[in-house]
This record gives structure tokens, sequence and C-alpha cells, in this order.
């Protein structure tokens, strides 16, 4: 059967499979790479080299994910073997492209993955490459430095960089990090104590969890620190808050499809 290699997203701006699918008719707006059916592994790299080596950022990505995880047997012809340094030269040239912050965070999460299928479990590059992400804005590799923290695959330079990574990504609007902003804030320990982040972090979670007695109880201990002026201040808080701007890697996700 005619199959297709073709790269998609697992999520905004993480990993994604390479998965033979059945072929589509061509595209003229898309590169021959994305468009026609591929039998032969070898000529889909080959395709992919020529385009990338144009300057093609997309092209790059698509070669670099190859080569990080290799490519399966393709009806008779033998499957394209790993190379992780070659395929992480090709991405980290693709990260100066229009969608570079979206690259980081999908190299990122590629050194993870292969990082997790090993013994030693070395995280160290992926770690550098969602730092990189995450320095210039990225939600999502923010997120995923949080995860690899909090899961205790990998241990971060400082408690200060959990805490940061923590209020940025509640800034963001990642849903999950307001209880821990709230405590946080509350705590005073990792950053400077501020009761009224606090209330406003911790009703922003208790509004997703309507129901948490832990939240509920935690809204009224921090409650119980403002004096009515305060308390009105950080309502005010509340209801002027907005989540910045979250990096949006579906414009890279559409051009791969």
């Amino acid at each position: 059967m005619k199959r297709r290699l073709t790269i998609t997203l697992m999520s905004v701006c993480t990993l994604f499979a390479m998965a033979a699918i059945s072929a589509e008719p061509a595209k003229s707006q898309k590169p021959a790479y994305l468009t026609e059916v591929k039998e032969d592994n070898a000529l889909f790299i080959s395709e992919l080299e020529l385009a990338a080596n144009r300057g093609d950022d997309l092209a790059q990505v698509m070669l670099g994910i190859s080569y990080i995880h290799g490519l399966p047997r393709v009806n008779d012809h033998p499957p394209i073997p790993k190379d992780i340094e070659l395929g992480k030269s090709w991405m980290i040239k693709a990260t100066a492209g229009e969608d570079g912050i979206c690259v980081m965070g999908m190299l990122a999460n590629a050194l993870q993955h292969e990082a997790s299928a090993i013994a030693t479990q070395n995280f160290d590059e992926a770690v550098y490459w969602y730092r990189q992400a995450a320095a210039k804005g990225s939600s999502d590799a923010q997120a995923e430095l949080l995860k690899l923290y909090e899961e205790g695959l990998y241990t971060p330079q400082d408690e200060t960089e959990i805490s940061r990574w923590t209020i940025n990504t509640a800034e963001h609007g990642i849903i999950k990090s307001y209880a821990k902003a709230a405590a946080l804030y509350f705590d005073g320990q990792a950053m400077r104590r501020d009761p009224l982040q606090a209330y406003k972090w911790n009703s922003l979670a208790t509004k997703y969890e309507p129901t948490d007695a832990d939240l509920a109880k935690n809204q009224q201990d921090i409650g119980a620190l403002l004096t009515e002026r305060q308390r009105d201040d950080a309502q005010k808080l509340l209801d002027t808050w907005k989540p910045k701007h979250q990096d949006d890697c579906e414009k890279l996700s559409r051009r791969m499809r």
C-alpha cells in the first residue's frame, strides 16, 4: 500500500509523531516533500535535504525530526537509522526561522523523548532548549520545564527557577499553575510574600476547582490577612487580570500538514 510520511504535533509546540498515512491529492501551494506519495525513505530524506539546504525552515524541522527519531521501514525500503547529532543540527538551523520559538520547543521535546528511552536519562540537552524557548516567552516550554522538575527527572539550578516558571506559566493562563502561584505568594519562602497576589491566584484556581476544600480553606486563610481595603485591591487585581499572550504554534502545525 502506498504510504506517505508526515509529521504532526502531539500538542502545540510539543512532540509530534512520524506516521504513515494515506496519500492525499497534491496541493500546488505545498512543497513536494509534503504532497507527494513517498514509498522510499531515502527519496524522502533526499528531497528534504534539497529543500533544507535551500533554507526551507520547515524542511529543516522535518529533516531534524526524521534523524532524531529515525524512520521506520516503508514497504521493502530500509529504515533510516537515528542520528541525533545530525538531526539536532538541522533543527538548530530552523530555530532562526519565523517559528523559531516553536522549533526550540519541538527540539527540546524530541531530545526529552530520546533521553527518556535510554537508561541514563540525561535531560541536559532537552532542558537547555526548553530554557531557551521559555526565556523567549514560550508558555509550553515553561510548562514542560516545570513538569521535568516536579517529576524529579531534572534538578533545577535553584529553587527560584521553579518559582519563576510557575509564576510565568500562571501569567500565561496555564490553569494548573494558579494554585501553585498562590502558594508561592502566600508562603513567601521562595519569593516575596504578597497576600494580594495570593488572593488573586487562589481565586482563579478556585474558579476552576470550586469543590476543592483545600483551595476554599486557603482562600479563607489568605482573606484573613487582608484589610477591607486590601481585599478591594485584591479584587481589582482579579477583575482586571488577563492572561498574557501564549505562544501560538498552530501556524507551524498547519504548515506541516
